[in-house]
């Protein structure tokens, strides 16, 4: 369990805990929040758990006092910038340079928002 103040998390299993299929991450400051990470188990994504997983996530974040919640993600991440622009996110920024890639390049990362209603 969790127990950072702020902190926010989570997971999505099989309703008896002995397999995570994902998980998300975020920290708020209220009004506003950020999203840290969300992942889903390579082996189920597509599967609509990460679309499920964020919307249950962002509830957590709106019923915590976060009115609007930033993330910044790879410019090259299609599917997570398809997940993300279904919940409304836009971009507001970005910041070159920001993710080192494997061939030694660096990409730029997006930042995110979305106002939760």
């Amino acid at each position: 369990m969790l127990r950072q103040p702020g902190s926010v998390a989570d997971v999505a299993t099989d309703g008896r805990g002995k397999t995570v299929f994902g998980f998300a991450m975020s920290r708020v400051f209220a009004p506003e929040a950020e999203l840290l990470t969300i992942a889903v188990d390579r082996g189920w994504q597509g599967s609509g758990i990460g679309k499920a997983l964020l919307s249950a996530h962002l509830a957590r974040l709106s019923a915590y006092g976060a009115g609007h919640v930033f993330l910044e993600v790879d410019e090259g991440n299609a599917a997570a910038l398809r997940l993300y622009s279904t919940f409304g996110f836009r971009q507001v920024g970005q910041r070159p340079g920001y993710y080192a890639k494997k061939d030694g390049s660096r990409a730029t990362a997006l930042v995110l928002r979305v106002d939760l209603g």
